[in-house]
């Protein structure tokens, strides 16, 4: 059996309480014996990069950031910095957080993939023989307002990779 444990919206801040729960919950997974982990982006509340960079090298330190042992997507508060007009909302991607964070994290989405030149999504991913793991990008790129976000988009890229993959 194959077992992944999947995180997913930590919303990390500065604060040391909370940034301590997700390296535990991490750590408890691992310790139960998972054989990959999946991080499905907002692992940071607004792209604080530093936040970020604490996070990932936590997970570099318990050897769980490669492409074998760990899938990491971005998520909208990873990429988009808070703004006075929208508390979410940055310019559209891509931003030099959005770039710095897909440069950080690319290792863990290597390996027998699917993926745009450029782009973190989409990610499709032999993990064994009878275990592929896939995470898509929904959000409705191109939109400023943080409100039309969650509308939900699978753009013709996307899902032509997708098929090529899959076949």
């Amino acid at each position: 059996s194959y077992s992944i444990a999947h995180f997913s919206d930590f919303h990390l801040s500065e604060s040391p309480v909370e940034f301590a729960r997700a390296v535990n919950l991490v750590r408890d997974a691992i310790s139960q014996g998972v054989d990959h982990i999946a991080i499905t982006g907002d692992v940071v509340e607004t792209a604080q990069f530093p936040v970020f960079q604490r996070f990932w090298d936590c997970l570099c330190k318990l050897g769980w950031t490669s492409a074998e042992k760990m899938t990491f997507a971005p998520g909208n508060h990873d990429i988009f910095p808070a703004s006075k007009r929208f508390p979410f909302c940055g310019p559209a991607r891509p931003t030099t957080i959005f770039a710095r964070l897909c440069s950080l994290t690319r290792f863990s989405r290597t390996g027998r993939v699917v993926k745009i030149l450029g782009d973190p999504y989409p990610v499709g991913k032999v993990l064994s023989p009878d275990v592929v793991l896939a995470a898509l990008d929904t959000t409705r790129n191109g939109q400023y307002s943080p409100f039309r976000w969650a509308e939900g988009e699978l753009d013709e890229d996307q899902r032509a990779a997708v098929s090529r993959f899959f076949a």
